[in-house]
């Protein structure tokens, strides 16, 4: 059934291919600190202290560290779900888990198009962005503060991002 293999991507990516590529990239960011890479020693961070603006070099070398971690995560799982195996096992799963849609065709649809990879895809990209943020939290508020200063400074200090600004 399509449909059932369709949600069964969707949440092994998250099941499964969050927690990978939480490790690899680890692993990643451990090489690249030993071998003394610098724009991938830390992910979420584009710059240091002898290089004070972001570099889009350093935000395209983890851009790309990313996606090389994404396509092993997939090609992972496009060998996991070929083992008959597990690949019985999965339809089992995916089978009882849209076996209350069962019956009816458009609920079906909808549950399996829209709401659950509405649900799947929002927790994945939330944990994904909460560990590719620059962890040092202290740089994190000082960079914001900094940045609040300066709209505040251009606006003459009466600068709110959520006020009508008026012409």
């Amino acid at each position: 059934d399509p449909c059932v293999w369709y949600f069964l991507s969707n949440f092994m990516g998250f099941a499964f291919g969050t927690p990978f590529a939480f490790i690899v990239l680890k692993i990643f960011t451990a090489g690249a600190r030993k071998f003394k890479i610098a724009p991938l020693m830390n992910t979420g961070v584009y710059n240091n202290e002898l290089i004070p603006n972001p570099k889009i070099s350093w935000w395209f070398s983890q851009l790309t560290m990313w996606l090389l971690i994404i396509v092993l995560q997939r090609s992972c799982m496009a060998a996991m779900f070929s083992n008959a195996w597990i690949h019985s096992t999965l339809g089992q799963f995916g089978s009882f888990v849209l076996s209350p849609v069962d019956g009816t065709y458009y609920a079906r649809i909808v549950v399996v198009l829209v709401l659950l990879p509405f649900l799947i895809n929002s927790a994945e990209f939330w944990v994904q962005d909460n560990f590719l943020m620059e962890q040092n939290k202290e740089n994190r508020k000082s960079r914001n503060s900094i940045s609040s200063e300066f709209f505040e400074n251009q606006q003459g200090g009466n600068f709110h991002p959520l006020k009508e600004v008026r012409v």
